[in-house]
């Protein structure tokens, strides 16, 4: 009975380990692109304040 208990357990932890990667994956995935376009627009809005600077246009952007 214990062994049994023992298996199921075991069975039990081994697919739940299983769904949570298979529910986390693309969770990771969508926060890796979130964070490479958040890089990208900090990237293109500092682009965009040098210039503004450059043409006397900063107080314009804030």
């Amino acid at each position: 009975m214990h062994r049994t208990l023992r298996e199921r357990e075991q069975r039990l932890l081994r697919n739940l380990r299983e769904e949570e990667e298979r529910l986390l994956q693309p969770m990771e995935d969508d926060l890796r692109a979130i964070r490479e376009d958040l890089d990208w627009i900090e990237r293109e809005l500092s682009d965009v304040q040098a210039q503004l600077e450059g043409h006397g246009l900063a107080s314009f952007a804030q």
